[in-house]
């Protein structure tokens, strides 16, 4: 056996030295499995119902992984009319991990996006819960992962706005009103498509919202296509330059959606127990929103109604025409998205 000697001073740091080592490994492990997340708000900062539900569910995380996964809320100045752009390229390229962005700002990873997008594809909220949460969902959410190289894992589909609508600062009682007209051009295409077969007057739609009141303001415009929600949010932050817009025409042509997203290399570190649990809690979080967002949509109407603001339902006929050109934009796209926005409307 050799001189083997336990009081030996070089057998004694011989297993001094791996006590110290296996206990590193074991520090460095647990340090490794904590995850601190940023979630970069792209909600306006005034909506603080919205605000308050991801407060709940950051706070939810940190105790469901008994803090291995902690979230930190960021915020973006209130200056862009549009904060999704800079969202969805914040996440992807890994500057934080967490985000909720619309749509139509997802084209560019997977063009199938804008099916959901497509004007009364959905004929109420039961149905779009069905193709949301359902098989679609998941196959648009894979089109995104694999699209963006496995960048932008994304977890559930909510709103934040409810139903489109088209808010005017002249007397808006049909469609026809519209030809002529001059509005922002600022949505997803097959929305854009719609607005441009009404026969709208596309105009410059500046990058920054404070301009875009001007436009109001000056009625350089006379009609954005807009939820109620966004209606309130936007005169509650510029009163003055919004009380021109005192029609609201009740057309109702899609929803506002969005995506809860994260950025998959943050999405893969986690362990599987916590990604099952993110996985969850976003489903409650998406939920929660949607319900949040047509209880908004309601008050909301009755404040604005009580404010002056005039809500004009369409009639038979201008539901005709909007169906009519409805399947106009579905035919330009039936190459592309056809039978997706078929798939979806087949949903029971």
């Amino acid at each position: 056996m050799g001189n083997f000697n336990l009081t030996n001073p070089r057998i004694i740091g011989f297993w001094i030295f791996c006590f110290l080592c296996v206990n590193c490994i074991n520090i460095n492990t647990a340090l490794a499995e904590k995850h601190r997340w940023n979630f970069l708000v792209a909600h306006n900062p005034t909506n603080y119902e919205n605000n308050d539900l991801i407060k709940k569910f950051i706070k939810t995380i940190s105790e469901k992984s008994n803090a291995d996964l902690e979230i930190k809320i960021q915020t973006l100045a209130d200056t862009f009319t549009n904060p999704h752009p800079i969202a969805i390229g914040n996440v992807f390229r890994g500057e934080v991990e967490m985000s909720q962005v619309a749509i139509d700002r997802l084209y560019k990873y997977c063009p199938e996006m804008d099916a959901l997008d497509a004007p009364l594809v959905f004929r109420n909220h039961e149905h779009a819960e069905k193709v949301l949460d359902g098989a679609i969902g998941d196959q648009l959410k894979k089109c995104l992962l694999t699209g963006s190289n496995g960048r932008l894992h994304g977890l559930y589909f909510t709103y934040s706005g409810g139903y489109r609508n088209i808010y005017s600062l002249k007397p808006l009682n049909s469609l026809r009103d519209l030809r002529g007209m001059r509005m922002g051009e600022r949505g997803g295409r097959l929305g854009n498509d719609l607005m441009d077969y009404l026969g709208v007057e596309f105009t410059f739609y500046p990058p920054f919202l404070k301009d875009f009141m001007q436009q109001h303001e000056k009625k350089e415009i006379d009609a954005e296509e807009a939820e109620i929600n966004r209606m309130v949010a936007f005169g509650k932050a510029y009163p003055e330059q919004m009380s021109n817009a005192k029609y609201m025409l009740e057309t109702n042509h899609s929803l506002y959606l969005t995506l809860l997203v994260v950025n998959g290399s943050a999405y893969n570190a986690l362990s599987k127990k916590n990604k099952l649990m993110l996985e969850q809690e976003a489903k409650k979080l998406a939920k929660s929103e949607r319900l949040l967002s047509i209880k908004q949509e309601m008050n909301n109407k009755k404040d604005l109604m009580s404010r002056g603001v005039i809500f004009q339902k369409i009639s038979e006929e201008d539901l005709q025409t909007l169906q009519r050109l409805s399947k106009r934009v579905y035919r330009k796209y039936q190459k592309s998205l056809g039978s997706l926005i078929q798939s979806i409307k087949q949903v029971k």
